[in-house]
């Protein structure tokens, strides 16, 4: 690691494959097509979309409970992709468990949410993120090219 390459993946799991609009499996397929990740399980509680993600990617591990995932998986990292009032039990969870956490926006729902998800990741010395990938967007790069 002295050259700054990791020498092995960091492996990612994804909380919430989706049904509505499929975000938890455009979350694993942008992990696996970034170098140094790879995406080796997904959890939902629902057994049709695991089923679904089993058919598809049928090299992932799936789990209905994050629990059971964070007890299981051998995982470094965890993209949350659950509707937005469960963002931070999850990701507390995860820190928790000493797992990076990247969390779909919006973040939480309240400041005393964000402050408790913050403090997990410092306790835990693990990282937290927020996925926002609006940043292409046309408006978005005329506002900052007028700025």
């Amino acid at each position: 690691m002295g050259n700054g390459v990791l020498e092995a993946p960091v492996r990612c799991a994804v909380v919430g494959y989706g049904a509505a609009h499929v975000f938890g499996r455009a979350h694993g397929r942008w992990i696996d097509a970034t170098p140094g990740l790879e995406w080796v399980a997904v959890c939902d509680r629902d057994p049709a979309r695991l089923q679904a993600a089993r058919e598809e990617f049928p090299q992932l591990e799936t789990y209905e409970s994050v629990t059971d995932m964070l007890a299981q998986a051998d995982i470094d990292m965890v993209s949350i992709v659950t509707p937005h009032f469960t963002h931070a039990p999850i990701a507390i969870e995860c820190m928790g468990a000493g797992k990076h956490v990247v969390v779909d926006k919006a973040m939480c729902l309240s400041v005393a949410e964000a402050d408790a998800m913050i403090e997990a990741g410092r306790t835990n010395g693990v990282m937290l993120a927020v996925f926002h990938a609006r940043r292409h967007d046309g408006n978005f790069r005329a506002i900052k090219q007028a700025v």
